[in-house]
């Protein structure tokens, strides 16, 4: 419907998160244990390690659930929607590392939607 309509749908990566900012005194007093770094030392590094928010894998769920629907379009009506196959593949392939990545937010449920992704894509001819 949306193709004969001439919708492109394309894949967008997309990031979702909070931006926290500090001032860098703040940053210079934690990293050099000291209150004013002075001329000397450069404005302290920081980063965040690691980025856990159980929330985020509902997106990876949704991929596995786009990809899954986009096959049975294809899979049902291949003139109208096999044009869909690279952005289902596209779908399916970015998120499969959630599935495995130790946190245990996504490990437990999200195999389940990829298995059946996986299944509809393989019955597509």
């Amino acid at each position: 419907m949306l193709h004969k309509k001439g919708v492109h749908i394309e894949a967008k990566p997309f990031a979702l998160g909070v931006r926290a900012e500090h001032p860098q005194e703040l940053i210079d007093q934690i990293q050099y244990s000291c209150d004013f770094r002075g001329d000397y030392l450069p404005p302290a590094p920081y980063s965040i390690v690691k980025q856990v928010n159980g929330h985020l894998v509902h997106l990876d769920g949704l991929n596995f659930s786009r990809a899954w629907n986009m096959y049975f379009l294809i899979r049902q009506y291949p003139k109208q929607f096999s044009h869909l196959k690279p952005l289902a593949d596209k779908h399916l392939s970015f998120s499969l590392p959630s599935i495995v990545d130790g946190n245990y937010e996504g490990e437990h449920w999200l195999a389940y939607f990829a298995l059946r992704a996986f299944e509809e894509k393989s019955k597509i001819k």
